[in-house]
């Protein structure tokens, strides 16, 4: 944990603890955090209107200097929706996916962290595409459905000038195949490819890693059967935060140690109205102390982003969307 992230979790907890006055858990409605401001971090996150007209929006992680990003795309394109955004190590630049629905095909774009310079990364796709990660602020990572009709899930890498496009070739067990959202991350240290997937005859979902280039595939936990899961992000080199949820269950979040120990649920207290995002809905921002997630209200789905604190289950409130939005973290940077 670099000593910026360091200061600011441990503001974050000294800040929590005098808001509290020595009670330890939340009660009541959701406090906002004043964090230093030479210590906040940026929230990138997707707005959606009931259309699902998609823009991009950026918030300090004290709730300040809230601000669209203008992103002018070439006529007849729009920012697309699911998995569509990730911010490089450097820093500097954004990629994300758009997608023109008049001829129904999606291509992958840069701009700068401010929404200018905009040029297209990929070349037009006739199929569905996700982002994933993006390594080392050289490659990006991400999936392909390699059919129009049926669902035939890749993974492939593309560098972030347009070169050396090519898929990575993951020899799974004999009827295991890549599950299907938000399905894979790439550690910090830019090695290791973490990947859902779901067994065909069952449907059971795993979580699986192996090498960038996709060799030395090896199981990491069997999900409970019965229940969807997706990648949320990775807490630091060692443990993976997930979305688990069921046909009669609401989205839960859990964590698993790469290794596959320690894996437990995360017990976050949502205010009564609201429930957790089912899309890109959490971001780790520390290996134990925090989580930034998401809630829409069950009645407006209104939006919102709390920080979850570990060290004493308490929840902030960051920001409220605008009535009638919809919000899912990309990244933090």
């Amino acid at each position: 944990m670099n000593r910026m992230l360091k200061t600011l979790i441990f503001s974050l907890i000294a800040t929590a603890s005098l808001l509290q006055s020595g009670c330890a858990k939340y009660h009541g409605e959701p406090e906002v955090i004043p964090i230093d401001p030479v210590y906040t971090m940026t929230v990138l996150y997707r707005r959606s209107d009931d259309n699902n007209n998609n823009e991009l929006w950026k918030v300090q992680s004290d709730g300040s200097n809230k601000q669209k990003l203008n992103i002018v795309l070439p006529a007849g394109w729009v920012l697309d929706d699911e998995d569509m955004a990730e911010v490089t190590n450097d820093n500097k630049s954004i990629v994300f996916l758009a997608y023109n629905p008049a001829t129904f095909v999606r291509a992958i774009y840069k701009c700068n962290v401010d929404g200018t310079n905009v040029s297209k990364v990929s070349a037009d796709s006739p199929v569905s595409l996700a982002l994933q990660a993006v390594v080392n602020s050289t490659a990006i990572l991400y999936w392909k459905d390699a059919s129009a009709i049926s669902s035939d899930i890749e993974l492939w890498t593309i560098n972030i000038d347009g070169t050396n496009n090519h898929q990575i070739n993951v020899t799974l067990p004999a009827g295991i195949t890549f599950g299907d959202e938000e399905l894979a991350k790439v550690t910090p240290n830019g090695q290791t490819i973490i990947f859902l997937t779901k067994n065909i005859s069952t449907g059971q979902e795993a979580i699986y890693k192996s090498n960038l280039d996709g060799s030395a595939p090896a199981i990491i936990i069997n999900e409970t059967a019965g229940f969807n899961i997706a990648l949320q992000s990775l807490l630091g080199e060692k443990a993976i935060l997930y979305r688990r949820t069921s046909d009669l269950t609401a989205n839960e979040l859990w964590s698993v140690n790469i290794d596959g120990t320690g894996r437990q649920k995360i017990a976050i207290n949502v205010p009564a109205g609201q429930e957790l995002q089912n899309e890109e809905m959490a971001k780790g921002i520390s290996s134990r102390f925090a989580i930034l997630f998401t809630t829409k209200n069950t009645t407006t789905n209104q939006g919102s982003i709390y920080l979850y604190n570990a060290e004493d289950s308490a929840i902030h409130l960051l920001m409220q969307e605008a009535l009638g939005y919809s919000i899912a973290i990309q990244t933090t940077y």
